[in-house]
C-alpha cells in the first residue's frame, strides 16, 4: 500500500517511467531465515512494491539464512558486486563500519522500537558525517535501518528480587550484557546464539536476555519462569538493514530513486510499529502461559541506572581500539535525538504517520 508521504507528482513521474530494455532484478542478502519478520514483515513486501512502482522496470531476489553470505560478507559480497544489496551487521564488519558499530551498540538507551527508528535515522543520515563518509569509503548506500524489539531478562528459576539475582548464570553476547551481570551480581556465560537453548534446557546458565517474540517462536513459557517486566535492556539498531551498492544506485533515474527512499521508508516505519505490536502481543502469550511479570525493587533501580550510567564511556573504550576517540558526541546526539522523537511521536502511533514524518523531518533535509 502507497503510503501517504508519496506526493501526486513523484506518483505520475513513477507511473510514467519507461522500463529499461532489460527489467533489473536486484539480489539481496539476509543471514536471517526467511521466516523471520525482518524479513517476512519486512523486505519481502518492500520488493513487491518496488516491482509495483517502478512498473517492473526494478524487482528484488532475495537469498535468506546466510545462502551466499553470512554476517562477515555481507558487506564484502556488495562491494564486490556479488550481491546489489543486503543487511549489513556492522558488529560483524568493525574493521570497515566501526561508526555503524557504535550505533548498535547504543541498545541500552532503545528501549521503544518506534522512536529509536526515527532517532537513528536522524543520528546516523544526518547528524554523524563520519557515518556518511564511512559509507562512502565502501561504496555503499544505508537506504533504511531498523530497530530490533527490546530486550528483556528471563529467568529459569522464580526471581522476585535483586537477591535472587546474584550467582545466577546470565548468558551474555553482546558487551553489555556482561556489564549488566557484573553490575546485579550475576556470572556472565559467554555463549552463541545457537547454544542459548540447549543451555537453557539442560540447565547450563539461569538467565537470558530475549524480545518478546521469542516466546511463542521458542515455546520459552516452558523453559523461564520470570521476566524482569520493569526495565527493557533496549532494542539494537540496525543502520544498515538496507545497504546497496553505490554502483547501482548510481545507475537509477531520480524517479527510480525516489521510489527505493519511499518504500525503505515505509520498510523502517513499518517494521518499528510490528516490533511495538508483536511485542505487546508475545508478552500477553507468555503471561497467559504461566510466566511471572516480576518488579525486584528499587535495588535493582538503582543497579541498573548505575548501569546506564556507566555506558556512554563503556562504549567509548570499547572503541579505543579501532582508533575511535570521537565517538562521545555521536552518543550524546543520539540520546538528544531519543528525547526529541519521543515528544515528537504520537502515543500509538501508525506506521503511515511515523513513515511521513521519518521522510519530512530527515531524508528531505538530507539530500535523499
Amino acid at each position: 500500500m502507497k503510503t501517504m508521504m508519496t506526493s501526486m507528482a513523484v506518483a505520475f513521474a513513477v507511473g510514467s517511467l519507461a522500463a529499461p530494455a532489460q527489467a533489473r532484478e536486484l539480489t539481496y542478502n539476509s543471514f536471517l531465515p526467511a521466516g523471520e519478520p525482518v524479513n517476512s514483515e519486512g523486505l519481502v513486501p518492500f520488493w513487491e512494491r518496488i516491482e509495483q512502482d517502478t512498473g517492473g522496470a526494478y524487482s528484488g531476489r532475495m537469498f535468506y539464512a546466510g545462502q551466499m553470505f553470512g554476517p562477515a560478507e555481507v558487506l564484502s559480497g556488495i562491494k564486490d558486486g556479488a550481491i546489489d544489496a543486503g543487511h549489513v551487521q556492522a558488529t560483524a564488519v568493525l574493521g570497515d563500519m566501526p561508526y555503524a558499530a557504535v550505533m548498535s551498540e547504543m541498545q541500552i538507551f532503545s528501549p521503544d522500537p518506534v522512536v529509536a527508528t526515527a532517532a537513528m535515522a536522524e543520528t546516523y543520515l544526518a547528524d554523524c558525517p563520519q557515518c556518511t563518509e564511512e559509507l562512502a569509503e565502501n561504496g555503499v548506500m544505508s537506504l533504511a535501518g531498523i530497530v530490533t524489539q527490546p530486550l528483556y531478562m528471563v529467568c529459569a528459576p522464580e526471581v522476585e528480587t535483586t537477591e535472587d539475582l546474584k550467582g545466577l548464570r546470565l548468558m551474555t553476547v553482546l558487551r553489555s550484557q556482561q556489564s549488566a551481570a557484573r553490575h546485579f551480581g550475576m556470572t556472565p556465560v559467554s555463549l552463541s546464539f545457537n547454544e542459548m537453548m540447549p543451555s537453557l534446557q539442560r540447565g547450563a546458565i539461569d538467565c537470558i536476555m530475549v524480545m518478546d517474540s521469542w516466546f511463542p517462536a521458542f515455546q520459552l513459557q516452558d523453559m523461564v519462569s520470570s521476566v524482569i517486566a520493569t526495565h527493557s535492556f533496549g532494542g539494537a539498531p540496525i543502520p544498515n538493514f538496507l545497504t546497496m551498492s553505490r554502483e547501482v544506485w548510481d545507475e537509477m533515474d531520480a524517479e527510480t530513486q525516489a521510489v527505493f527512499v519511499d518504500n525503505a521508508i515505509e520498510l523502517s516505519a513499518g517494521l518499528a510499529v510490528y516490533h511495538r505490536d508483536a511485542a505487546v502481543q508475545a508478552r500477553q502469550y507468555a503471561v497467559e502461559h504461566g510466566v511471572s511479570e516480576v518488579d525486584p525493587g528499587p535495588e535493582f533501580e538503582a543497579l541498573f541506572d548505575a548501569f546506564v550510567a556507566e555506558e556512554p564511556e563503556d562504549i567509548q573504550r570499547s572503541f579505543e581500539e579501532f582508533g575511535l576517540t570521537d565517538i562521545g558526541p555521536m552518543i550524546e546526539t543520539y540520546r538528544e535525538n531519543l528525547a526529541k522523537w519521543a515528544e515528537m511521536i504520537p502515543e500509538d502511533v501508525d506506521a503511515e504517520t511515523l513513515a511521513a514524518m521519518i521522510k519530512t523531518e530527515i531524508y528531505d533535509q538530507t539530500g535523499f
